[in-house]
């Protein structure tokens, strides 16, 4: 199926110990995921380093660039 790729998710059984099931996960949730991960990387990176100004802070400028990029990418549609 176009836009689609295969993935994994935790399904609880009821009883016993569960099971991991496979899925197609939409373009979109893995679109949203690199969002959510390069976000979280550079928010993870700026509440911890006291310097965190771009022009302090090289790493946290080049978090927010990556950040920026995959944010750009989902709204054009070109991450697919």
């Amino acid at each position: 199926m176009a836009g689609e790729r295969t993935d994994w998710q935790w399904r609880d059984t009821g009883s016993g110990p569960g099971q991991c099931q496979r899925i197609a996960a939409a373009a979109d949730v893995v679109r949203e995921n690199r969002v959510t991960a390069t976000y979280r990387s550079w928010i993870t990176h700026a509440a911890a380093c006291g310097e965190c100004r771009p022009d302090l802070c090289p790493a946290g400028l080049e978090l927010w660039k990556s950040y920026r990029q995959a944010w750009n990418a989902r709204v054009a549609g070109d991450d697919i």
